[in-house]
């Protein structure tokens, strides 16, 4: 099973639209992709696009693992998980913002090769 999720600006003048749409100064319409093949998701930045994975930027494609923290830009940070969910594969970023809301973007996987690009936002008090 191999399967692609795009990352980039929503006015991306491309054929295939992107699965995750970032904006902001430091995103390219075409940022990067992550490659899930094998149950092993690769984050493959695009030429000139600024991407980091633990505080380290990467220019070749890297392996995530769960706990890994990602940054899109200079400002999009999220921490990868990827739980093994019955028949299912699903990739959650969380980021955080101000500490009082916390975005979830999911990225599911089924057998069918097929996938689906979920958001949810939850607000919380700050301590």
């Amino acid at each position: 099973m191999n399967t692609l999720c795009r990352v980039g600006r929503p006015s991306a003048n491309i054929a295939a639209h992107q699965d995750i749409q970032l904006s902001g100064a430091h995103i390219l319409d075409e940022h990067c992709l992550f490659e899930t093949k094998d149950g092993v998701v690769t984050m493959i930045p695009c030429e000139g696009a600024q991407c980091y994975v633990n505080g380290r930027q990467i220019t070749e494609p890297a392996v995530l693992k769960t706990g890994s923290r990602v940054i899109f830009g200079k400002s999009h940070v999220f921490r990868f998980n990827h739980p093994a969910q019955g028949k299912e594969a699903m990739c959650v970023f969380e980021l955080t913002c101000a500490h009082t809301l916390r975005i979830h973007v999911y990225l599911s996987v089924n057998v069918m090769n097929e996938y689906r690009v979920t958001v949810s936002l939850t607000q919380f008090d700050a301590l």
